[in-house]
């Protein structure tokens, strides 16, 4: 009831953890970079790569996403409880870090997978989609969790 066809020139993509994450999500990039060995240049792309990753990505009424921007995870957590049954989903999540956007993205492919008949991915296809490498994204998680 809340995306459909119908409202579809009122759907905006969202990126839950926000483009611009310094002002609430600075503890939550930094639980993803903190551990690696990178160059500034190797940093920047970890950066976009975590943002833009499908995982990450959710939709939401033009309205909504204007509202929420750049908020902490606390706030976008209690405003997607009441919203489409992605929103719900995304909701549920204790934090939203790494984990929870890797095992989203799989969520999704596998989605992916079950609606369109002779579509699958491997696991290896899961992470090259997911940008999964052990310098940049999640070091040898497992969707099946």
């Amino acid at each position: 009831e809340h995306v459909s066809w119908d409202n579809f020139n009122e759907i905006n993509i969202e990126h839950i953890m926000p483009q611009s994450y310094e002002a609430n999500w600075e503890k939550e990039m930094e639980n993803y970079l903190g551990e690696k060995v990178l160059t500034e240049d190797e940093r920047n792309r970890a950066q976009k790569i975590i943002i833009n990753t499908l995982g990450n990505l959710t939709i939401l009424k033009e309205a909504k996403n204007s509202a929420l921007q750049n908020d902490s995870w606390n706030k976008k957590q209690g405003r997607y409880e009441t919203g489409s049954f992605s929103e719900q989903e995304i909701s549920k999540e204790q934090n939203w870090d790494k984990k929870a956007i890797w095992k989203r993205g799989c969520k999704m492919l596998d989605f992916m997978a079950n609606m369109v008949d002779g579509l699958s991915f491997s696991e290896e296809q899961k992470k090259k989609l997911l940008f999964v490498s052990d310098k940049y994204f999640i070091e040898e998680e497992s969707s099946k969790e």
